[in-house]
């Protein structure tokens, strides 16, 4: 499966006295319904899937990777002692 590529559309954003270029600001659909884009969307999320099911082992491995970089022993968030007692 090839992978899905985005059309650019450049898209001119002034603020603050900055001016930048974002290609694909035509992907930003607030109201969730713009069926161009949903279509690409779940053309990313097939070719994903698609992926992962031939790669699988890859998630076993990065979650134990991760997983070892952690103490064996975690705490909570310590918090600052409250001295106005």
């Amino acid at each position: 499966m090839k992978e899905p590529q985005p059309k650019q559309i450049p898209f001119k954003m002034e603020a603050h006295g900055d001016v930048r270029i974002d290609n694909y600001y035509w992907l930003r659909d607030d109201t969730r319904s713009d069926p161009e884009i949903l279509t690409y969307l779940e053309s990313e999320n097939e070719y994903f899937e698609n992926w992962i099911s031939q790669n699988s082992d890859y998630r076993n491995q990065i979650f134990t990777e991760l997983e070892s970089q952690i103490p064996p022993i975690e705490e909570t968030l310590r918090v600052k002692e409250n001295n106005y007692l």
